[in-house]
C-alpha cells in the first residue's frame, strides 16, 4: 500500500479429524514469523518520507502497525485535473482554500494531461512514479457534457432475470 509493505495473516485455530469426527479448537497459539526482506512486491522507488494520509490509513486498518507509523509523515497534497474552461474557477474556489489549509496543490488541465481517460491515467501514473512526494488525492473536476468535458467510462450491467 503505497510506501508500506503489508502482509495478511489469517489463522483458523481449529483442526478437524473426519475419521474420528473430532473437532479440536486451539485456544492459545504461539506463532513466530520471520521476514528475510525479500518479497514479490519490491518497492520500485522508496520515498524518504512516507505520506501522513497513508500512514493514518494503515494505522486504522492494521492490527499492530509498528513504530514506523509514529514518525511524522509528509502531506502529499492534491492533484486537480480539470478542463481549461474550469481551471480559473477551480483555482479561485477550491484550490486556494486547500492551500490555506496547508495542503500542497497542483492544478493540471486537460491540455497538459490529454483528453482521453488513457492519457489522464498515464499522466497520473507518471506523477506517482517521478515526483518525490506524490499527491495523496486526485480530484477530477468536470462533466461529461460541454463546455466542461472530462472523459468518462460508461458501464452498463446486463440484468438477467431468473
Amino acid at each position: 500500500m503505497r510506501d508500506f509493505r503489508l502482509g495478511r495473516l489469517t489463522l483458523a485455530p481449529i483442526q478437524f479429524n473426519p475419521v474420528r469426527g473430532l473437532l479440536r479448537v486451539y485456544r492459545k497459539l504461539e506463532i513466530e514469523i520471520t521476514f528475510d526482506g525479500v518479497g514479490e512486491n519490491p518497492m520500485e522507488r522508496p520515498r524518504l518520507q512516507k505520506s501522513r494520509v497513508m500512514a493514518n490509513l494503515v494505522n486504522a486498518l492494521v492490527l499492530n502497525p509498528g513504530d514506523e507509523l509514529n514518525e511524522e509523515g509528509v502531506l502529499g497534497g492534491y492533484l486537480f485535473i480539470t478542463p481549461s474552461t474550469l481551471q480559473s474557477t477551480l483555482q479561485t474556489l477550491l484550490v486556494e482554500w486547500k492551500k490555506e489549509k496547508g495542503f500542497p496543490c497542483t492544478v493540471a488541465n486537460t491540455t497538459q494531461t490529454g483528453t482521453t481517460n488513457t492519457q489522464i491515467k498515464s499522466y497520473i501514473q507518471n506523477i506517482y512514479n517521478t515526483w518525490p512526494v506524490p499527491p495523496d488525492y486526485v480530484i477530477l473536476v468536470g462533466d461529461v457534457d460541454s463546455p466542461y468535458n472530462m472523459p468518462c467510462c460508461y458501464y452498463t450491467m446486463a440484468i438477467r432475470r431468473i
